[in-house]
């Protein structure tokens, strides 16, 4: 996948996120926006627990979660994980902010290391990042992309010796 595809994914998973109804008490009340393509079936879904509630959401209609997303108890995001390609492996993880993206990671070829590092600030895309593997196992490269209203602007390669798995590996360590 490649990462032009990858960044559009992420950008209308973030895009999603700000489309969310509040969570509300059903009882009684018409739950019909759950139901977002009107096929009798719900595609949005909430669990709540002590720290707050997961919003579980079905973004392709499918009846399978693509989309799971952290909220506080101040009902601000705190962190996502996503399939944004719908193969039934969330490869997108996203951190909030004051209930804006901070930073994101994608495990684009499932192996359970991060391959690309999207930073944002106040919610912006400021660049993104994707490690380069060396055939030799030595000295990887990082790609880069710093961006301007979404649009790429800079391109550049940082010549790296720590390994793969290393790449951006604390992110985000605590589980709600």
């Amino acid at each position: 996948m490649s990462i032009k595809k990858i960044i559009f994914l992420a950008a209308l998973s973030l895009i999603f996120i700000g489309c969310r109804e509040n969570p509300i008490d059903f009882d009684g009340v018409d739950s019909s926006f759950l139901d977002n393509n009107r096929d009798g079936v719900d595609d949005v879904s909430y669990e709540i627990t002590e720290n707050g509630y997961f919003q579980l959401i079905d973004r392709n209609f499918d009846t399978k979660m693509d989309e799971s997303v952290f909220f506080g108890k101040d009902e601000l995001p705190i962190k996502s994980k996503s399939d944004d390609d719908f193969d039934g492996y969330m490869e997108t993880q996203t951190v909030f902010k004051d209930g804006l993206p901070e930073a994101s990671v994608v495990d684009v070829d499932l192996d359970g290391k991060y391959d690309l590092f999207f930073q944002y600030r106040h919610g912006v895309l400021l660049y993104a990042e994707q490690f380069i593997l060396n055939d030799s196992g030595k000295n990887h490269k990082i790609k880069r992309i710093t961006f301007k209203y979404y649009f790429p602007i800079k391109e550049e390669f940082i010549d790296v010796s720590f390994k793969h798995r290393d790449f951006h590996k604390n992110f985000n360590n605590t589980d709600q």
